[in-house]
């Protein structure tokens, strides 16, 4: 998506004025590439010209796609189609959203059909609580309008997944919600490194795509049959078979979110659950005990099901930190070295990230552990990490192998024959 700041006037010369030796042309198809021009049409300086139109704002320019101005001489008017095609619905929840996601938003909408704008805009117009109109309109702006138009998805979840946001947030005694009316984060109890319990305000960025967004990586939403027919945020949280652990009751008695490390940990996979451990120690210890068993059958990628069925390689354990973390309201995040064969997690926390594995086979737990990435510069013993990043919900993430390995940045500038730097080139 392109945003076009767009000033333009349109002016007529008085009569028996000298017109422009240079006329306009309108074009409506793609350009063919060509050297760019330094200046547009050549007028006399002298020219006096009378104001007729103008047109000013902020316009949606899709990617691939065109913005036409069109200039109509003959009525001394100015145009422009937005290509934005939004139901009355549509508009309607773009100017309740929050102003930082309503471009984004009208761009996701305009993507898909009336239908489905009007079920989701529904969503931003009428929450069921008032205070999840900005968690709704960012799930709205910020997934995929793809995601939106697989059969598996229901525009439900959307609100579902909010709702359980709130429910735990009442549940849990180290984090708190706040909402400043168009936006919202977190607050942690946290213990910092001289020992003090102090508390931590989340980014707001780092709230809404670490801990609100639906997508975890590469799974699609759903809340169907499938995945027992609740979403994952409900089902990690409240529901357990006989002789495993239920999330909720291992996290309501905890103080703090995070104890914070200068230096690698790793936890016992034997250690027991207490009341004096921190959520991320909590959390990590509730996948061991989900998980325990190695890889086998069908390779699921939905949390429900990896944790139903209590097997997964490090793929699946990904998953399952990471839907386990956001249920806990830790802000989690999904790292790929994929030419390796490894992924893990990491959270962000004391604004800093920290890897974050839990080991195969009801194994360990490591925070703050550079070397899951089994580097062999950062004192691995089987891989060269060729590549490291974050595979962040609906958003591309970040490349971050100088945490794992030795890096070096390299950046490239690209010009024409005139000097001109280019732009989006590859």
């Amino acid at each position: 998506m392109v945003l076009l700041l767009a000033f333009v006037s349109l002016n007529v010369p008085d009569a028996g004025e000298p017109q422009p030796s240079v006329g306009w042309r309108v074009y409506r198809g793609r350009l063919e590439p060509r050297r760019p021009l330094r200046f547009g049409p050549q007028l006399l300086p002298d020219t006096q010209w009378n104001l007729t139109d103008s047109l000013q704002g902020v316009l949606v320019v899709p990617a691939g796609d065109a913005l036409v101005l069109v200039a109509d001489s003959a009525t001394g008017t100015f145009s422009a189609d937005p290509l934005n095609n939004l139901t009355d619905l549509a508009l309607q929840a773009v100017s309740m959203a929050p102003s930082w996601c309503r471009w984004a938003l009208v761009a996701n909408l305009s993507h898909l059909s009336d239908d489905l704008q009007d079920a989701l805009a529904q969503l931003i117009i009428s929450p069921s609580d008032e205070r999840w109109r900005d968690e709704l309109a960012f799930e709205v702006a910020y997934t995929s309008y793809t995601v939106f138009t697989r059969y598996v998805f229901s525009p439900q979840l959307l609100e579902e997944n909010v709702k359980f946001l709130y429910e735990l947030d009442d549940s849990l005694d180290y984090v708190q919600i706040v909402d400043f009316g168009d936006s919202s984060t977190t607050v942690y109890r946290v213990v910092n490194l001289d020992g003090d319990t102090v508390e931590y305000q989340l980014p707001a960025w780092a709230y809404y795509w670490l801990i609100v967004h639906p997508q975890l990586s590469d799974e699609t939403p759903r809340m169907d049959y499938y995945v027992y027919s609740r979403w994952w945020r409900d089902f990690f949280a409240y529901y357990a078979e006989w002789g495993y652990p239920l999330l909720i009751e291992k996290l309501k008695p905890l103080k703090v979110a995070f104890t914070d490390v200068d230096t690698h940990v790793v936890l016992p996979s034997d250690r027991e659950f207490s009341d004096t451990m921190c959520a991320v120690n909590a959390i990590a210890k509730w996948v061991t005990e989900m998980v325990p068993a190695p890889a086998s059958g069908n390779r699921p990628i939905q949390p429900n099901v990896i944790v139903m069925e209590h097997n997964g390689n490090c793929g699946e354990l990904q998953d399952a930190l990471a839907a386990a973390g956001r249920t806990g309201l830790i802000p989690t995040t999904s790292m790929c070295t994929i030419p390796e064969d490894h992924v893990w997690n990491e959270f962000y926390l004391f604004d800093r990230w920290y890897p974050w594995q839990v080991d195969l086979g009801h194994g360990s737990t490591h925070v703050n552990d550079s070397g899951i990435a089994y580097d062999r510069d950062r004192g691995g013993s089987s891989k060269e990490v060729t590549t490291v990043f974050e595979w962040r919900s609906g958003q591309d993430g970040s490349t971050r192998a100088a945490t794992y390995s030795q890096a070096c940045s390299l950046y490239i500038w690209v010009y024409d024959s005139l000097m001109n730097p280019l732009e989006g080139t590859r």
